[in-house]
C-alpha cells in the first residue's frame, strides 16, 4: 500500500445541516492515480446536491403548510363576514317591519302610506350604505347632507361640524330623526315657507371626561 503525501487538501461539506471536513490527499505508491481525490470530490459535490435537494423539498413543504394556514384563515374570515351580514340583513329588516307599523297608524289612505316609508326605508338604506362602504361605521355629516339632498333643499340648508364616526347601533336610528326633522321643515318649517336651515355640530367633554356631541338645528 502506498503513504500519504502532506499535501492534504480540505473540503467543507454540509450535510444535513452538520458541517462535514473532507480531507483529500494523494496516495503515493505504484497504484495509485489522480482518480482517487477525483472520486471523491464527485463524492462531495453528489453530498452536497443531496443536502440542497433535502432542503428545497423541506421549505416546499413549508411553503404548502403555510398556504394550508392561510386558506383556513381565508374560510374562517369568510365565515365571520357572512355571520357578520346575516345579522345586519336580520336587524335592517326588523327596522323595517318596525317602520311599516309606524307608518300605517301615522296615515289613513295608500298614497300617504308610500310616500312616507319611501322616506324613511330611503334614509335607512343610505346609512346601510355608508356602513358597507366605510366596514364598521358611518359619518354623521354625510349622513345629514345626503338627507337634505334628497329633500330637494340643499341649497338653502347647511350643515357643518367636525367629522363624527357612528356604529351601526347609533347610524339608523340618528338617519331616521334627521329624515323626519327635515321631512318636518318640508311639510311645515323653513323650507314651506322659503326659510333656511342650518345645522351644527360640536364636540362637547362633559364633567366626568366623556365626549359628547350637541347639534343645533336652527330654521
Amino acid at each position: 500500500p502506498g503513504t500519504l503525501d502532506d499535501d492534504i487538501e480540505q473540503f467543507p461539506v454540509k450535510v444535513a445541516d452538520r458541517v462535514w471536513t473532507l480531507q483529500i490527499g494523494v496516495a503515493q505508491g505504484p497504484w495509485a492515480t489522480r482518480a482517487v481525490p477525483i472520486t471523491l470530490m464527485a463524492g462531495a459535490l453528489l453530498a452536497g446536491l443531496v443536502s440542497f435537494l433535502i432542503w428545497l423539498q423541506a421549505r416546499r413543504a413549508e411553503s404548502a403548510r403555510t398556504l394550508a394556514e392561510e386558506r383556513a384563515q381565508g374560510v374562517e374570515a369568510h365565515r365571520l363576514m357572512l355571520e357578520e351580514m346575516a345579522h345586519r340583513q336580520k336587524n335592517s329588516i326588523a327596522r323595517v317591519n318596525s317602520l311599516i307599523s309606524l307608518t300605517a297608524r301615522e296615515v289613513d289612505n295608500v298614497a300617504s302610506f308610500q310616500s312616507l316609508l319611501e322616506g324613511r326605508v330611503a334614509a335607512l338604506a343610505a346609512a346601510q350604505k355608508q356602513l358597507l362602504v366605510s366596514g364598521d361605521a358611518a359619518d354623521l355629516g354625510t349622513m345629514i347632507r345626503e338627507e337634505i339632498e334628497r329633500s330637494g333643499h340643499e341649497e338653502n340648508a347647511t350643515a357643518e361640524g367636525p367629522a363624527v364616526a357612528v356604529n351601526e347601533r347609533q347610524s339608523q336610528p340618528l338617519a331616521l330623526t334627521f329624515h323626519e326633522l327635515i321631512t318636518n321643515s318640508v311639510k311645515y318649517g323653513a323650507f314651506k315657507h322659503g326659510g333656511a336651515l342650518d345645522i351644527r355640530w360640536v364636540e362637547h367633554i362633559t364633567a366626568d371626561g366623556k365626549n359628547e356631541y350637541v347639534v343645533r338645528w336652527q330654521e
